[in-house]
């Protein structure tokens, strides 16, 4: 046993180290010396200590999973888990049955920030209180702390699914509470974590409460979050903080109609891509390439620069890379309608037939798709179409006016079509209406361009 416990140590430590260091070799090495300790651990030796290695074991691989495009390594933990209650007793052995339903709950949060819906995410809501039932703050404050933190999380996704300020108030009631065990003295990068969490959810606040300052908020918790964290003992955890600190500067731009956040912001992107590298953690890095792009590409259209715009199309390449449409259909969804605004404010920028053909590209993959997205998708690159095929019409020998005028009226009434539909159902009048007005202005300047 007393092997066991030094082989299970041993993989503890290199799992939190190849979490922080983002290194899969470490995770992987952890995960070996914990099958090691299991081969003498077993439910019949000891089923506690059985549990504790189990659930390192569980939690390691779900960290293998968050860093690959591929989600089935993660749904691969949850049948693990809930083995794991089966052969539990919860009277005789009540931490270790919290324990399991905590990181069960962890699991199916983390699947859910690939996924839609919140059916997940209320899973996890209930099987965080059910820990809770045994994990009492006067039993195991740290632990208890833990799941407070978790539901917060949680809390967090649902706020953000379902557009509910009550949940983001949740969310901050939850982090709060752990922080009070979770303290900056006792528990410094515990403590980081969470207020790193706590500013996410001020930030998204600020969408459903402008002017409440709820953005100033986060980017003094971001910061306070970065006097615990390093980029040399921190380097996945202190990027990730750097991001969402970047991306608070950048709203905060946009709130108050100055650049100078936002080119902060772009030097924090820069700065955590120097420790967040795409072999580190690929998922992140592509993260931060996108937020890197929107920043760039809001710059370039204020200051009608060129050279940034481009270099806002390069960042949302690369992270389309690590994007596939079959493991991230939405964040594909979103870095492809990206990439084509940006080639298309550079076609019509420049009057550059290179980027509106690229534009063009975008466009019609996401058509493709359209069953996947939605009607408003649809409809958007539609009347994207629209614009680049009346703008390359201008563009061209007189011979390819009219087929690219034709074109563009097709691709606008489809998007009119389109929203039209949306509005019978969705009672989106002004939607209707902005698209009619693109429409009937065209056909207005096509039947004065006809012989």
């Amino acid at each position: 046993e007393d092997w066991a416990a030094s082989q299970n140590g041993l993989g503890a430590t290199l799992i939190t180290l190849g979490e922080r260091q983002g290194e899969d070799r470490l995770l992987q090495q952890g995960m070996a010396a914990l099958q090691q300790s299991l081969k003498v651990r077993t439910p019949q030796q000891s089923i506690a200590s059985w549990a504790t290695t189990r659930n390192n074991l569980v939690a390691a691989q779900l960290l293998m999973g968050k860093r690959q495009t591929d989600s089935a390594v993660m749904e691969q933990a949850l049948p693990m888990y809930q083995e794991m209650l089966d052969t539990l007793n919860r009277q005789d052995n009540p931490l270790e049955w919290a324990t399991t339903q905590h990181n069960l709950a962890s699991a199916l949060a983390l699947i859910a920030e690939r996924e839609s819906g919140v059916e997940r995410l209320q899973q996890a809501v209930a099987a965080n209180q059910l820990a809770l039932q045994e994990w009492t703050r006067e039993r195991v404050p740290l632990e208890w702390a833990s799941v407070q933190s978790n539901l917060a999380t949680v809390y967090y996704l649902i706020g953000k699914r379902s557009h509910d300020p009550a949940s983001f108030r949740r969310a901050i009631a939850a982090f709060e509470a752990a922080m009070e065990e979770r303290t900056r003295a006792r528990e410094p990068l515990d403590w980081a974590i969470t207020m790193n969490n706590l500013g996410l959810v001020q930030e998204k606040l600020e969408e459903l409460e402008p002017g409440q300052h709820h953005l100033e908020e986060a980017i003094a918790t971001y910061r306070s979050a970065l006097e615990v964290y390093s980029g040399d003992s921190n380097p996945i955890d202190w990027a990730g903080v750097l991001n969402n600190l970047g991306s608070a500067l950048t709203d905060l731009g946009l709130k108050n109609a100055t650049t100078d956040p936002m080119q902060e912001a772009v030097e924090l992107y820069e700065l955590a891509l120097q420790k967040c590298t795409r072999e580190r953690d690929p998922i992140r890095w592509s993260g931060l390439q996108s937020n890197r792009g929107k920043t760039l590409r809001l710059l370039g259209m204020k200051h009608r620069d060129t050279n940034l715009l481009q270099q806002s199309y390069a960042a949302f390449e690369l992270a389309l890379q690590e994007r596939p449409l079959e493991h991230f259909p939405a964040k594909w969804s979103n870095t492809t309608q990206y990439l084509a605004a940006v080639a298309y404010t550079l076609g019509f920028q420049n009057d550059d037939v290179a980027f509106l053909q690229k534009a063009e590209s975008h466009y019609q993959s996401l058509l493709q798709h359209q069953d996947q997205f939605g009607p408003a998708m649809a409809a958007d690159a539609n009347r994207g179409l629209g614009n680049l095929y009346y703008h390359m019409s201008t563009l061209v020998a007189a011979e390819a006016t009219q087929p690219l005028l034709r074109q563009a009226h097709s691709s606008w009434l489809a998007a009119r079509q389109i929203y039209e539909a949306y509005d019978q159902i969705h009672s989106t009048q002004r939607l209707t209406e902005l698209l009619a007005a693109d429409a009937f202005e065209f056909i207005r300047r096509e039947q004065a361009a006809l012989p």
